[in-house]
């Protein structure tokens, strides 16, 4: 992977998120928790950039307000 330079991007809803590895969607962890792409199956840096970079479904979602906050032990919706 290169270590090009890292772009700022927004998302529809006005999110900041760096095009990086540590925000793509072909992004995988091993057991021990060290990140790989699963295009290529290569060990990764967080900061490492390719032209294969995909948004991963977490930050074209986030922004949206749809989410609600739970009650960890109850599980009742606290906020909506």
């Amino acid at each position: 992977m290169a270590q090009d330079e890292i772009k700022y991007e927004r998302n529809q809803f006005g999110i900041v998120y760096k095009q990086c590895c540590a925000s793509c969607a072909l992004k995988k962890y091993r057991y021990d928790g060290k990140r790989f792409c699963k295009l290529n199956n290569k060990m990764v840096e967080a900061l490492d950039v390719c032209e294969h970079w995909q948004m991963m479904e977490g930050l074209q979602n986030a922004g949206r307000k749809s989410g609600v906050v739970k009650d960890m032990v109850t599980k009742e919706i606290i906020i909506r």
